[in-house]
């Protein structure tokens, strides 16, 4: 079960000897064909007798050894774990767990008897460049209490603990899998189940979960367009009704080991093959989703033509379905699933971006179906790939249109109640039963309007809970406004208590809602200016939505670059990733777009069954043969002992580049021909490896990694390496010497072969010329390359090279035509606010002398604007809605979108277009309320040096000027914290002094001013002189103590303006609050 037998000494700490034949493919390694009978049919065995002829001669050596101890230089005998020295870290580990199911009435696991447990162990850990060494799986058995006990899971040397994967399976007598991993909420969770642990120790695994299943079987789980296998698969399993995962499911990959040979394992990796077995839960009709996060590739939904949406899979226990020629499963389930979803959108006049390309997919599928009934697998498997590659576009662009439409659900969720709340008390302003019947019937007629025509609604399985929950979040909003308002409120009056009424009053939220229900009764007494501002905001809403759109598409785009050298041909690359750059780097930011890892030889096949009529097709390939390590060796030996045994690599090629790069030039005259399409143990090699091999006449017979392969042709080294692609590089495999950048390998380390004979022996696909017979069709055929199977595409054509990559187009229709009517509502409904401001003067005037600030008497007028909005551009919606449907039944050609994310920005813009028109009318308003040229006040004195003396524009009588000192002293006490807003004060006292018989009373402190880490400091004095009239007066006196001058003044204006408020605060006091500082009347702090 292991790759060399004498692995049980190993584990075991005792010295080993491993005889095995290097740079060899072992193809058919961990196959089931791995048996002596292809050996026997294949005549094989001429390969094995120098090997057994050497082994021979080593077991005849060593049997015949008296004593082998004294050659190893040390006594050995068994143990766990050989820590250090020779052969240190050799050794193995213990394991032992338990299999378990979910019991859901015991709500606990409960154990799996007879269950097989599969270990997978990389053999050390990872090399230097990251990949791993693998060895095949060990399988071992549970007991009856589901215990399993895994002696030596093998462990490779130079590591201290090992990482190991592992499943768990049960199978019945038939040999059916009745119960598998489980990956769902009871189990592991997926790609997970690896585990380290230290070599020599006991580790206890704990429990693992399984489930009884049945299996599905997936093949070419691959990414539609480069049908490369995604290295992470994501599955999604769900419920068919409910469209919710599955409490229990599993899945399994298969996988390739890649860069081994027989000589060591390592550089070994695992790549995805693309077969999946899917282990669902018994009886339940599931539906299944694949796809990369976060692109879906397709859904299986069992579905038809009759049944678009499908009857899912129901599977029984033990059962396993095959989904053979997975992708014409594929391509039906989206193209169905699609047909109806288009179907739908048509219905209500909304054309999808990708119909066209949906209806090539049903011409693909129905030729396809064509070409199976007649046994032509290679056309049929062309299509199908084709068809997914375009279908899976489709399916994506539904997705994104489907996700648009539902986009805007919160949107009129939002918008709907405030509508019927405001439209109820401008067109009805009932009471009672009737004020409910009014907001209730006209929110119902319009979710009633737009469940029928807007496809959000119609598609989303939510939307109904959407809108309950906005009623509920919208209604709900008010309440908790109130209960946050008397919250605040009951902190108000802690702080009045403590603090005292020493700060400005703000707008509450039932003062905004009053503002709003005036603003609605002067709209109701003006019905004619209110209907036509209302009839504008509705046409310009209409006009937003059914005559603009906004589109994001991601289309192809090409740059093409010129060169004034002759390119080598004419015709198209088709690379995997950047091989040569062209001049500017654009092109080298163009050709990365594209890269990929490698282009699929099924995509290859394709392409030739698709263009090979009309074109020549010439495929390259890279590598292949043996792999060391992370070395490569070429060895080619001849039948008289000569070796060529290089680090280079395997240059595949066809027939069809004597069209293209026209290597066959580079053939020495007299000594060989170029490939054929009948040629396949075939090799042409460079004049240098021959002269090392001594071949001077062709054909000549050599052995390449041990396999029989015939020369066919010389080449002059000169020549082949002087040819050059349209991209102005080489095309040769990369040198594998060099770690970063490296530059193509010369001819003389290279074996040119077969491009089928290299790709049989591990090669990988790295380009593609496809020459078109006629140059028309160049730039199509590179286009369509790129756009199905998304490699880059490389086109020359009379010396121009185009680059094909992909772009994202944001294309806005319809706002040049939108533009004039919009300013034009706007300049309407602003003329129509400076005409209500004109025709309210007078009210204006009496809101004013009530005491309204500007921004109150402004708010009633922006109230109406606001009321505007919301009523106007939803029934501008609404009649969109019916005009769009008028529309479609005299110009059914027509394509109008008023179900996009588009729809929530158009509306929003006609709201904020409207708002816009109050602004200017708003700002007349607080004009007229305060007609002052100088509306901020300023202190009207500036600095001298350090000191600072403003007048304050307020006076107090000798009955209150005691009660103003003690008002301002205790907002003074208010700011003793080292920290407080704006000042802090550290020491505050009070002076009464008479001047030349005139009283002066003076509340003094000194402060620090923010910013503090500035160390402002300055001595304050507020001093009130009584003049003639028996009244006192105020100013206010700063002398500077320390911290810079210039930031002094400039903190000093947030400083002044906040005494001065205090004034204004005083003023608007009750006298029953001015009474209580009466108490403090005489009294002096310090």
């Amino acid at each position: 079960i292991n790759p060399y037998d004498s692995d049980a000494a190993s584990v075991a700490g005792l010295p080993r000897i491993d005889l095995t034949t290097a740079n060899t493919l072992w193809k058919r390694l961990g196959t089931p064909i791995d048996t002596v009978k292809f050996i026997d049919e294949g005549n094989e065995w001429d390969n094995l007798k120098p090997q057994l002829e050497f082994y021979f001669c080593i077991i005849e050596t060593l049997l015949n050894m008296q004593d082998l101890r004294p050659a190893m230089g040390r006594p050995w005998k068994p143990m766990r774990v050989r820590p250090g020295g020779v052969g240190r870290w050799h050794g193995f580990m213990r394991h032992t767990g338990q299999i378990v199911e979910w019991d859901p009435f015991k709500q606990w696991y409960k154990p799996v008897p007879n269950a097989l447990v599969v270990v997978h162990v990389p053999l050390g850990g990872p090399n230097y460049q990251g990949q791993w060494r693998v060895v095949r799986p060990q399988v071992y058995m549970t007991d009856d209490n589901g215990t399993y006990y895994i002696i030596a899971p093998i462990a490779g040397g130079g590591c201290s603990d090992v990482t190991y994967e592992m499943d768990a399976f049960v199978v019945d007598e038939t040999g059916h899998i009745i119960y598998g991993p489980d990956r769902g909420q009871y189990g592991q969770m997926p790609y997970t189940g690896s585990s380290s642990t230290e070599i020599g120790g006991l580790h206890n695994d704990g429990l693992y979960t399984v489930f009884k299943c049945g299996s599905l079987v997936l093949y070419d789980a691959v990414w539609p367009s480069s049908l490369i296998p995604p290295d992470r698969l994501a599955i999604s399993i769900n419920d068919f009704a409910t469209h919710t995962p599955v409490e229990h499911f599993g899945y399994l990959g298969t996988y390739q080991i890649s860069g081994y040979s027989g000589h060591s394992w390592g550089g070994a990796k695992l790549i995805p093959l693309g077969a999946w077995v899917i282990f669902t839960p018994p009886n339940r009709t599931l539906e299944i989703y694949f796809g990369s996060y976060p692109r879906i590739f397709t859904v299986l939904l069992n579905n038809s033509e009759g049944n678009p949406y499908g009857v899912g899979y129901r599977i029984k226990v033990g059962e396993q379905i095959h989904l053979s020629n997975s992708i014409l499963h594929y391509v039906k389930n989206l193209y169905w699933l699609d047909h109806e979803r288009i179907r739908s959108f048509l219905a209500i006049g909304l054309r999808i971006t990708g119909y066209e390309l949906h209806q090539e997919t049903g011409r693909l599928l129905r030729e396809a179906e064509i070409a199976l009934s007649s046994y032509d697998y290679d056309r049929a498997c062309a299509l199908l790939t084709e068809a997914w590659s375009k279908e899976y576009q489709v399916y994506d662009l539904i997705f994104k249109s489907g996700e648009s439409a539902t986009s805007t659900i919160p949107f009129f969720a939002l918008v709907l109640v405030p509508f019927a709340l405001l439209a109820e008390r401008l067109f009805f302003d009932a009471e009672g039963k009737k004020r409910i019947i009014g907001v209730v019937i006209p929110y119902i007629l319009l979710v009633a309007l737009l469940w029928r025509f807007h496809p959000g609604f119609i598609i989303a399985s939510n939307a109904m809970m959407v809108l309950v929950g906005f009623v509920i979040l919208i209604l709900m909003g008010p309440i908790f406004l109130i209960l946050v308002e008397r919250s605040l409120g009951y902190l108000r009056e802690l702080r009045l208590k403590f603090i005292g009424p020493h700060f400005m009053k703000k707008m509450r939220f039932s003062e905004l809602l009053m503002i709003i229900a005036v603003a609605i009764r002067h709209m109701r007494k003006r019905p004619l200016r209110s209907s036509l501002a209302l009839i504008s905001i509705i046409l310009v809403t209409m006009c937003l939505v059914s005559f603009s759109s906004l589109s994001v598409v991601t289309r192809t785009l090409d740059l093409t670059l010129r060169t004034d050298e002759a390119l080598p041909y004419d015709g198209i690359l088709a690379i995997n990733a950047p091989i040569g750059i062209p001049a500017t780097p654009e092109a080298e930011m163009l050709l990365e777009v594209g890269a990929q890892e490698s282009i699929h030889p099924i995509v290859l096949e394709n392409i030739i069954t698709k263009y090979g009529d009309v074109a020549h097709i010439a495929p390259r390939t890279w590598g292949g043969m043996a792999t060391v390590g992370s070395e490569r060796f070429i060895t080619v030996t001849t039948p008289e002992g000569r070796v060529w045994k290089n680090d280079g690599s395997i240059f595949g090629l066809s027939p069809a580049e004597s069209e293209a790069l026209r290597y066959d030039q580079a053939l020495i005259p007299g000594k060989g021909r170029w490939f054929i399409d009948t040629d396949e143990y075939a090799i042409i090699i460079s004049d240098e490896v021959a002269e090392i091999l001594d071949i001077d006449r062709v054909p000549a017979q050599v052995r390449v990694q041990g396999i029989p392969f015939t020369v066919i042709g010389i080449v002059n080294h000169t020549i082949f390496d002087s040819i050059y692609e349209i991209t102005g590089e080489r095309i040769t495999p990369p040198d594998p010497l060099v770690p970063t950048n490296p530059p193509p390998l010369l001819v003389e380390r290279l074996i040119i072969m077969p491009w089928r004979t290299a790709l049989k022996y591990g090669a990988d696909i790295v380009s593609v010329v496809i020459k078109p017979k006629d140059p028309e069709l160049i730039k199509p055929i590179a286009k369509e390359l790129f756009e199905e199977y998304g490699i880059t595409a490389i086109a020359a054509k009379e010396n121009a090279v185009t680059v094909y990559t992909r772009g994202i187009s944001v294309t806005v229709f319809g706002w040049q035509q939108q533009m004039v009517p919009l300013a034009l509502a706007i300049l309407s409904l602003t003329n129509l606010m400076l005409g209500a401001i004109h025709e309210r003067m007078r009210e204006i005037s009496i809101y004013s002398s009530l005491g309204l600030s500007p921004s109150q008497v402004g708010l009633m007028f922006l109230g109406e604007s606001f009321v505007l909005a919301i009523v106007g551009s939803i029934l501008g919606y609404t009649s969109a809605i019916g005009f769009t449907a008028i529309t479609l039944q005299y110009i059914p050609e027509i394509s109008l979108n008023y179900a996009s994310s588009w729809v929530a920005i158009a509306i929003l813009a006609a709201m904020l277009a409207t708002i816009a028109s109050s602004a200017y009318p708003f700002i007349r308003i607080s004009r007229l309320v305060t007609p002052s040229l100088e509306r901020v006040w300023k202190p009207p004195t500036k600095p001298r040096d350090d000191e600072w003396s403003i007048p304050l524009p307020f006076t107090a009588t000798e009955e209150e000027i005691e009660k103003v000192m003690a008002f301002l002293q205790e907002f003074m006490e208010s700011h003793t914290l080292p920290r407080a807003e704006t000042f802090s004060a550290r020491r505050i006292w009070r002076e009464d002094k008479v001047i030349e018989g005139v009283p002066l009373k003076s509340l003094c402190i000194e402060a620090s001013i923010v910013p503090y880490d500035q160390g402002i400091q300055q001595t304050v004095r507020l001093d009130a002189l009584r003049d003639e009239s028996g009244k006192y007066s105020f100013s206010l006196f700063i002398h500077r103590d320390k911290g810079p001058r210039s930031q002094w003044v400039r903190s000093n204006r947030p400083f002044i303006d906040l005494i001065r408020k205090q004034f204004l605060i005083w003023r608007s006091l009750t006298d029953k609050e001015k009474a209580r500082y009466a108490e403090k009347k005489g009294s002096k702090w310090s």
